[in-house]
């Protein structure tokens, strides 16, 4: 019987700065016993322009002879917060870069780690926050027909307030890219990713003060639960779309969650949170401030 030699598998990179060397890159390989190849560099994205752009990366990549492309296992694609926070449609350019990919790495595997995405300033934008949904959409779309992992709820991995971040940036600091490190190893040895944290919601609307809002939402197990603060600048009425949950935090069943005036301490109303994440007033509300704390089953 003939015997193959073992090899350590062989993974090709390209990112943004948030996978450039130094990151969690080299935390990663080592930790799985890989061989890599990391092609990111800063500022890297579908849509951008200049050297760094994911396209010019993979070309970066394809020149490379230095290694057989044939015995490459994985290609992995890290953080599109550049795309998010641009707002830019990334689908055709994702799907030319999968046919690509299959074509010169044709044993490989394509992981797709979607947003490094932290409790930072320039992320707390709702339209950011938005823009996380949209471009997993999109990319997933792209997906369709290829062999690609795009790996879930990235974006909550350091979105609470455990000091991943550098201060005011939009790049992790060590410990982040720690997390990151053992999250991806996690992930790809099919080991459950659960952070339970709390994840700030998608912009208020409805004439919900953005600035003296604080909602938030988490999962635990089949637990959501959604608790904060908010404040209507106007009177609204029934049925008035006050915000959304994160992508992936959606609820399978619809809660009911009663608001309660910290003034009388007396519940105000009640909003419903429907399967699509909506948060809507089940009954009129007017201006003022208001807590919110609830928990229910989801499935």
């Amino acid at each position: 019987m003939t015997r193959w030699p073992w090899r350590r598998p062989r993974a090709v990179f390209i990112g943004s700065s948030n996978a450039t060397p130094g990151t969690w890159v080299e935390s990663f390989l080592a930790q799985l016993g890989w061989t890599g190849h990391n092609y990111s560099i800063g500022g890297g994205s579908f849509t951008g322009w200049g050297p760094g752009t994911f396209q010019n990366q993979l070309a970066n990549a394809i020149a490379d002879t230095s290694y057989d492309h044939a015995d490459v296992d994985y290609f992995l694609v890290c953080d599109l917060g550049n795309d998010i926070r641009a707002t830019s449609n990334i689908h055709n350019h994702a799907k030319t870069m999968f046919e690509m990919v299959a074509a010169e790495y044709p044993r490989a595997r394509i992981i797709v780690l979607p947003a490094v995405w932290g409790n930072a300033p320039g992320n707390n934008s709702g339209g950011c926050i938005q823009s996380i949904a949209q471009r997993v959409e999109e990319i997933t779309n792209a997906a369709f027909g290829f062999d690609v992992d795009i790996v879930p709820e990235t974006w909550l991995w350091l979105a609470d307030a455990g000091g991943w971040m550098k201060p005011n940036e939009v790049h992790p600091n060590a410990a982040g890219y720690a997390r990151i490190a053992d999250f991806m190893v996690k992930h790809v040895r099919g080991l459950h990713v659960s952070t339970d944290q709390p994840l700030r919601l998608i912009a208020p609307r409805g004439g919900v003060n953005g600035d003296s809002s604080y909602w938030y939402a988490g999962r635990s197990g089949d637990l959501t639960s959604i608790h904060g603060v908010f404040e209507l600048r106007n009177n609204v009425g029934v049925d008035t779309e006050l915000g959304q949950l994160d992508y992936g935090m959606w609820p399978i069943s619809t809660p009911y969650i009663p608001v309660v005036s910290p003034a009388s301490r007396q519940v105000a109303g009640t909003l419903v949170v429907f399967g699509n994440g909506l948060i809507r007033t089940l009954s009129g509300l007017p201006a003022g401030a208001y807590n919110i704390s609830h928990t229910w089953r989801s499935f």
